[in-house]
């Protein structure tokens, strides 16, 4: 599976390699998402995904791209600041590299 040309990994629960992974990472300067109600959309989701985080502990699957390969990692938010969110464990990931967040029933 590709989205915008790039290919697309599963990740479950990240660990010692998937951290590093995130760690290492180069992000694009851009923007994933074309246009501003997505964007609006993100911010609902990663606001209730944080939310919901120190409810009951949900976890997400979120979609995300670097500048090589779009990932799908699944965690916890634990916060979200104007330009990054914080997962667990502290692995931070920058919010214009997020193409969507997933809930988990």
């Amino acid at each position: 599976m590709f989205i915008n040309s790039a290919p697309l990994f599963m990740t479950p629960t990240p660990g010692s390699e998937e951290r590093e992974y995130i760690s290492q990472s180069n992000y694009n300067n851009h923007d994933v998402l074309p246009s501003e109600p997505a964007r609006i959309r993100r911010r609902a989701q990663l606001l209730k995904a944080m939310a919901l985080e120190s409810i009951n502990g949900t976890e997400v699957v979120i979609t995300m791209e670097d500048t090589q390969v779009c990932r799908k990692i699944r965690s916890r938010v634990i916060a979200t600041g104007d330009e990054n969110i914080v997962l667990e464990q502290g692995m931070t990931i920058p919010i214009r590299s997020i193409h969507r967040i997933d809930f988990l029933s």
